[in-house]
This record gives structure tokens, sequence and C-alpha cells, in this order.
């Protein structure tokens, strides 16, 4: 029977564990469930940021570079305008033309607008002279790449403004030079504008990188209501030209914040991709959130590739997975706590209410550790004063060293547990509102010098001056409790000499203002000690608080002295501050209202 029981009752104690630990099991499958699923709700949150990130930036680039194409038709109009004879265009009328535009500033990354004309090889004579009845004597035709070439078809930069700038590269046969013929090509079989692939300019004021020929063809009178690619071709007397430089075109388009990096890439037709502008924050594919965009741009397809930088997650504010999963986790196992703190209490009603049935000793021993508890201010003072006052009798008698070395470590680690529960205890009396203040006639200069005497006892042993300064002006008797003021002055005394290695502590009394009803006196305890930093001077008026745990292993104490006098300067209507910094020492100051004695009585 008795092993049966047994059996039973560990079962019964086992069943808590089981459960708790099922349910503490479940909790970490389920927070890292949730912590999997928060962390694929911010991927697809950061990714849908960026894809319309993405999108905008790629609707202010297809804005940008169709505001280009403004600057060619107008450049095509003002030819046309000139005539396509011979003699009909001008140095001085193109000039005129391209200031008028003001592609500095209306047209960010353009480095000037040009005229290329459409000639044949055989004709190179016949141009040259043209040119020079123009005004353009050192008019040379220079071919770009003269390798290779297979077309009898010259496309000779004609005119290009600013010449100050670019002056150097009129003359140049784009013909020869497969990107740009290609291109131009496009342009004049479609009757559109045409971007060139990726390519390094030839312009003497292009910073380094890369960037693109846009081209819109002009067409001779006769030919400008030509609709098929053959009268197309037939009717192309040239082509309005502006030469674009990547880096300067998407100067602005940087997030400026550093949340983004932006990537271009020209796709060619057999599908290569080649970048050709990469913002400073891109960092490899592969290392942050990416997004891709196809962009039609002028018969070229560009590829916008988007990346979001740590900034742009962090603006985001998106919920922590770790913290997501860890709060599941959290909550669960406080309900397996809970779980288990629900079974244990009952197992454990089961088993007191069999105990209270068995005896009725544990009922006794219960009451009397709740009279204990309730007399413990009388019964544990009591003891600890027959501890210390029989280890100074002993002291007194005939010992030898050791002995002696004995009963004084007994009375000090009395003396010491004392001061501990006379403070616990006094905190707790003064929290509960039990402890009742006393208006009593003292006088204030014969307290201060037994403070200072019962202090220099502690200092002496530090090598500590203890200095004393009483205002002449105080009164000789005051009204109040000596006994709390005692105890105020003598732990702010107390942690002055424990914190103060070298130098002095001084105590100081001012009087600061006396009227009828009373008299408003500072006391002031003044070290050159370790000092306290400002953001600390707070948490030392908490109890069971020091500055730092350092403090507590090098000079030891509960933390509750600051914390005891803190209350009772409190109950005592008067003010507690302190001036500290580290290594310059601190000066803790009381300031009380006491009342007046009247001399005469």
């Amino acid at each position: 029977m008795h092993a049966r029981a047994s059996l039973l009752s560990s079962k019964v104690a086992a069943a808590p564990q089981r459960w708790t630990l099922a349910l503490l099991l479940a909790g970490l499958v389920a927070g890292a469930a949730t912590g999997w699923t928060q962390h694929r709700a911010n991927q697809a949150r950061v990714q849908a940021e960026l894809d319309e990130a993405a999108q905008q930036a790629a609707a202010r680039l297809r804005q940008r570079m169709q505001s280009y194409e403004y600057a060619l038709f107008a450049t095509r109009g003002a030819v046309r305008v000139a005539g396509t004879s011979a003699e009909a265009l001008t140095r001085e009328a193109f000039r005129r033309f391209a200031g008028s535009i003001d592609l500095r500033e209306r047209f960010p990354g353009a480095r000037g607008v040009g005229f290329v004309r459409r000639t044949q090889r055989v004709q190179d004579q016949a141009f040259m002279e043209e040119m020079r009845r123009k005004g353009e004597p050192d008019f040379r035709i220079r071919e770009l790449n003269p390798e290779g070439v297979d077309t009898d078809e010259r496309y000779l930069l004609m005119f290009m403004e600013p010449r100050r700038e670019h002056g150097a590269v009129e003359g140049l046969d784009l013909a020869t030079e497969v990107r740009r013929r290609e291109s131009l090509r496009a342009s004049m079989l479609s009757g559109e504008p045409r971007l060139s692939a990726p390519l390094t300019l030839a312009l003497t004021d292009a910073p380094e990188g890369r960037g693109f020929v846009l081209s819109l063809p002009v067409y001779t009178r006769s030919g400008s209501g030509a609709i098929g690619r053959a009268e197309r071709e037939r009717a192309t007397y040239g082509w309005a030209v502006m030469p674009l430089v990547a880096d300067v075109v998407m100067v602005d388009f940087d997030d400026q914040n550093g949340a983004l990096a932006l990537a271009l890439s020209d796709v060619q037709p057999w599908g290569r991709v080649d970048r050709f502008y990469a913002s400073p924050g891109w960092h490899a594919p592969g290392k942050a959130p990416l997004q891709r965009v196809q962009l039609p741009v002028f018969g070229r397809e560009w590829l916008v590739e988007m990346q979001a930088l740590p900034p742009f997650v962090q603006r985001l504010h998106l919920p922590s997975p770790a913290g997501s999963g860890l709060g599941v986790t959290v909550t669960m196992a406080a309900l397996a706590l809970l779980l288990h703190g629900a079974l244990r209490a009952a197992q454990r009603q089961r088993q007191e209410e069999e105990l209270r049935r068995r005896t009725e000793e544990a009922e006794a021993a219960n009451r009397a550790k709740s009279a204990f508890l309730a007399h413990m201010s009388h019964e544990i003072r009591t003891p600890l004063n027959a501890v210390i006052g029989l280890s100074q009798l002993l002291a007194r008698m005939p010992l030898d060293d050791k002995q002696q070395l004995y009963v004084h470590h007994i009375a000090s680690a009395g003396t010491q547990l004392l001061g501990l529960v006379n403070d616990v205890l006094d905190l707790s009396k003064i929290e509960a509102g039990e402890m009742r203040l006393e208006e009593l006639p003292f006088e204030p200069l014969p307290l201060l010098r037994e403070l200072q005497a019962q202090a220099e006892v502690l200092a002496a042993g530090k090598r500590l001056q203890l200095r004393l300064e009483a205002d002449p002006a105080l009164p000789p008797r005051l009204r109040g409790d000596a006994l709390r003021l005692r105890q105020v002055l003598s732990n702010l005394l107390n942690n002055a000499v424990k914190f103060t290695a070298e130098g002095s502590v001084t105590l100081r009394a001012q009087l600061l203002a006396r009227e009828a009803a009373g008299a408003r006196v500072r006391f002031e305890v003044a070290d050159t000690g370790i000092g306290i930093a400002a953001e600390q001077q707070q948490a030392v008026f908490e109890p069971f608080t020091q500055a730092d745990g350092s403090i507590t292993r090098r000079f030891g104490g509960t933390g509750l002295g600051l914390a005891i006098v803190t209350r009772l300067v409190a109950m005592m209507g008067g003010e507690l501050s302190l001036h500290s910094a580290p290594g310059a020492g601190s000066t803790f100051a009381v300031t009380l209202p006491l009342g007046l004695v009247n001399e005469d009585s």
C-alpha cells in the first residue's frame, strides 16, 4: 500500500513538470515560427517599399530623359528654318540658337547641342570647300575608328556648341564608330529620337565616366512628310545631336540620406547587360534588398536597379523578428509558469490539507513564526545587543592575542549586523508611517561637537582631518527632534569618511534666516572623496543603491543610509541637496526649519 501511494505521489508530482515542459517547447516552436513569419513580412514590406521607390525613380528618369528631346526638336526646327541648302546654316546662326536654349540650367548632363551633316565620302572635297565658304578655314574631317569602316557615307559633326568647350570635336565622322553609327541610322529610319549605347564621349570637358549621344533626324523640306523607311533614308539631311554624361544626368537621383543606391545598365539585344552608372553607396548584388525595373529609353532598354541600404530599412520601423519571436516565447513561457504555478498550487493545496489533518504542530509553528515576525524589532535587537555587550565584557578579561582577535571580530560583526537591522527597521517604520518626530529643546553646538568626536574615531584610522565650522550666529538652543537630526548628520559623516581616502571631511552649520516663528538652519557635510557622477546622483538616494557595483565591492555597505536620510529630512519638512563630481568630492546639504526656544523660560 505504501509503495502504491508513493508511486501515485510521484506521478502526481511529475504532471506539472510534463505540462510545463510541453508548453515551453510549444512556446519555442511558436516563437521561432513567429520570428520567421515576421522576417518574411519585413522582407515583403521592404520589397514593396523598394519597388515603389524604384518605380518612382524610373518615372523620374523617364521624365528627365524625355526632356532632352525638346532641345533636339528645337535644334531640328532651327536647322530647317535656316534651310538645307549648302550655304543656309551658318556658324553664327547656330551659335545664337544654341545660346537661347540655356543647356546647363534646363538640361543637366547635356554637354552641348550639335548638328551632324550626312554626306558621301566622294563629297569630302566639296564639303570642305563649303565649310571654308562658311568661314571655317580650319575645318578638318577626322575619323573615330578608321579601321573596318564599311560605309561610303559620312556623318560629319558640322557644328557643336558651345564651341569654346567642344570645338575640338567638330569634323568627327560619327559613321566611323559603330555605336554612334547604329544610333544615327536607327533615328533616321524611325523618324524618332534615338539614344546610343553607352560609350566614351569625345568631349574635351567630359568628366571620367560614360555617356550617350541622343539624336533626332533632320529631313529635307521635300522629305518632311516621309513615312516609309526608304523614304526617310532618302530624305535625311542630317541629325540634331546632344551628348549626355551619365554621371551628371544622374547627379540628383541618389537618395541624399544614403537610404537608397541606384545602378543603371544598358540591355544589349543579345542579352548582355552593360552597367554604365552606379551610385557611391552601391553594394555587390546579394548584400542588400534589390528591385529591378525595365525602362525603354529612346529605342534602348535600360535596367534600373534600386538597392535598399540600412537607413532605408531603419526608417520603416519594422518590428524585430527576434523581438516578435521572443515576445511569443516569453508569453508562452509565462503561461507555462502560470500553469506550473497553478498545478503546483493545487498539488500543494492537497498536500497541505493532508498535512493539516495529520499534525497540529505545523499550525503552531506557523503561529510562532507570525508572532516572531510581529515582534522582530525587539526580538532581533535584544540578542544582538547581548552579543555585543558580552563581547565587550569578554574583551576586558585576560585573554591572549588570538582570543582578543576573535572577540574583536565578534563585537565588530555584531555591531555591523545591529546597524544593518536598525537601518532596515527604521526604513520600514518610516515607510509604514509609524515613526513619530519629537519637538523638544536641544543645544545644536554640543550636538555637533559630539558628532565630530564620534566621526574623528573613524577619520583618525584613515588619517583624515575632520573639521567643524559652526556659524557664530547659530542660536544656542533650538526646538526639534535632536535624535533624528543626529541620525541624519551621523549617516552623512560616516559616508563622507568611508568614501574619502585622503584629505578632509568638514561639518558645517549656518543660520540662513531667523524669524519669530523659528529659524532655518543649513547643515553641510563636505568631503574630498571620490565624488559622484551627475547621472548617478539621483540613484544614491534610493534604498539598497550605491553609485555603481564597484563601490559596494570596494567600500561595502547596504545603500540604506542616504535613503533613510532622505525620508527623515522630508519628515522634518527640510530639503536635501547634493553637489558632486567624480574626483572632486561631495557636499551634502540639509536645510531644516527648527523652532526657537524662549531663553527666559
